[in-house]
C-alpha cells in the first residue's frame, strides 16, 4: 500500500521547513487531514529526531505530543529490536546517501510494536523520504498501518497450506503402500485361479468355469485399479523436472500410439499450432493420451469421432482446448468426472477404471495450471480447457 502523495509533497515539506506555515490555507487543509487520520503518522529527520506526530500516533505511544517531540523515532521501538530494526530501516531507505534531487523514495517494512498496555501489535510501516535539490534526505514521513489481522490471516493460510500438504503426502504414501501391499495377494489369486483352470481343465462344469473366469476377470480389473492408483500417487513424488517441451511433438507421439484406435473408428484429428511449454514430457503425454483416448472411446454410435486440439495465448497463460463430437456428458457432472474412480458409464459399456481424468487434473496442477470440462447445451461432444503458464523465456522474448 502506498502513501497518499499529500504528505510527502515537495511544497508541504517546504512549508514544514519554513516559518510561513500559518500563511498558507493549503497547509491547513493538509494538516487538518493528517491530524484527523485514525492511522498513526510520524515525520522525522534522517537522524531519527521526530518533527511531527498526529494524535493517533501519540495515542499509540501513550504520551503527550510535546514530550514526543524531544525524542527520536528509535526511542519508541521495543528495546529487543531497536538497534537492528533501525539499522535495517536506515539502510533500506538509504538515508545516509545522496540520490537524484527532488525525488521521493518509498518502502514498507514490518514492525512489531509494544504499546504502553504491554500488548504487542503488528504494523506495516510505510515510509516515504523526500530529498532536497542536492539529493540529501530531508523529512521522512511514516504511516503505521495495523497489520495484525493481515498477519493472522497469512499465518492461518500458511498453517492450512502446511496441513493440506501433509495430508496430501500422507494420502500419497498411503496409496503407494496400500497398492504395493495389495499386489502380492492379487498375484496369488490370479496364479491359483489359473492353476485350477489348468489342472481341472475339461473336468470343470460350466458353472465352475464361469466362477473361475469371474475371479480372473475381477483380479485383472483390481490389478488395473492398483496400477492406476500407483500412477496417481507418483505424479508429484516421481515427476521429472519441468523443461521446455514442444506440445506438437507430444501430441504427434500420442496420435502414433493411438493409431489403431483412430483407424478403427475412422476418427479425424485436427491439430492446431501448439506452443512450447515447461513440462514433464511423460506426464503431458499421459494427459493427451487420456483426453484423446476418451474422445475415441466415448463416441456416438455410427458417427466417426472428430477431435480438435487447439491453443491460444492470453497474457502470461496458454489455453489449450481438446474437443470432440462424442456422447459428451451433462453439465452437472463437469466437476465430478475429475474424481478418483468416478465413472459415468457402466463397466460393460466402456472399459477403464475411472481414474484417468483425476490423473489428468493432478498432472495439470503439478504444472501450475487448471483444467475444466466445458459443456455446450444442445451441442454434441465435450471439451476440456487447460490453462497453463507460459515459460519465462517465452514471455521475455515476447516483451
Amino acid at each position: 500500500m502506498s502513501i497518499e502523495p499529500a504528505w510527502h509533497d515537495t511544497a508541504f515539506n517546504d512549508w514544514l521547513e519554513s516559518g510561513e506555515r500559518a500563511s498558507s490555507s493549503t497547509f491547513f487543509l493538509y494538516h487538518n487531514w493528517i491530524e484527523h487520520l485514525s492511522t498513526p503518522v510520524v515525520s522525522h529527520r534522517p537522524d531519527g529526531r521526530i518533527e511531527y506526530i498526529n494524535p493517533a500516533g501519540a495515542k499509540l505511544l501513550g504520551k503527550r505530543r510535546r514530550d514526543i517531540m524531544t525524542s527520536t523515532f528509535a526511542d519508541h521501538l521495543p528495546t529487543n529490536i531497536r538497534d537492528t530494526w533501525w539499522r535495517a530501516y536506515v539502510e533500506k531507505l538509504d538515508l545516509t546517501a545522496e540520490a537524484r534531487p527532488d525525488t521521493t523514495g518509498e518502502l514498507t517494512i514490518e514492525l512489531d510494536f509494544v504499546g504502553p498496555d504491554r500488548k504487542s501489535r503488528a504494523f506495516d510501516v510505510v515510509a516515504s523520504v523526500q530529498r532536497d535539490r542536492h539529493g540529501r534526505a530531508g523529512l521522512i514521513w511514516l504511516q503505521l498501518l495495523d497489520a495484525s489481522e493481515r498477519r493472522k490471516a497469512a499465518a492461518l493460510i500458511e498453517e492450512r497450506t502446511r496441513r493440506l500438504s501433509e495430508s496430501n503426502r500422507d494420502l500419497e504414501d498411503f496409496a503407494y503402500v496400500a497398492s504395493h501391499d495389495l499386489q502380492e495377494p492379487l498375484r496369488k489369486i490370479s496364479a491359483f485361479s489359473e492353476r485350477l483352470a489348468h489342472q481341472l481343465g475339461d473336468d470343470l462344469d460350466e458353472r465352475s468355469a464361469d466362477y473361475l473366469a469371474r475371479i480372473t476377470g475381477a483380479s485383472e480389473r483390481m490389478q488395473g485399479l492398483i496400477n492406476d492408483l500407483l500412477s496417481y500417487s507418483r505424479i508429484t513424488t516421481k515427476g521429472a523436472e519441468l523443461v521446455p517441451i514442444n506440445l506438437s511433438q507430444i501430441v504427434s507421439d500420442v496420435l502414433g500410439d493411438l493409431e489403431v484406435g483412430i483407424a478403427e473408428t475412422g476418427a479425424t484429428i485436427h491439430v492446431g499450432s501448439l506452443p512450447i511449454i515447461d513440462s514433464d514430457a511423460t506426464q503431458l503425454r499421459q494427459v493427451f493420451q487420456n483426453l484423446i483416448g476418451n474422445a475415441l472411446k466415448f463416441r456416438r454410435m455410427g458417427v466417426a469421432p472428430e477431435i480438435r486440439i487447439e491453443a491460444a495465448a492470453f497474457g502470461s497463460r496458454w489455453l489449450l482446448r481438446v474437443s470432440d463430437n462424442g456422447i459428451g456428458f451433462e453439465e452437472k457432472y463437469a466437476e465430478k468426472i475429475f474424481t478418483v474412480f468416478q465413472r459415468l458409464h457402466g463397466r460393460n459399456d466402456c472399459a477403464g477404471s475411472g481414474i484417468g481424468l483425476a490423473i489428468v487434473r493432478k498432472i495439470i496442477e503439478r504444472h501450475g495450471g487448471t483444467i475444466r470440462a466445458d459443456v455446450v447445451e444442445g451441442a454434441p461432444g465435450a471439451a476440456f480447457v487447460i490453462d497453463l503458464p507460459r515459460s519465462e523465456a517465452e514471455l521475455l522474448s515476447a516483451a
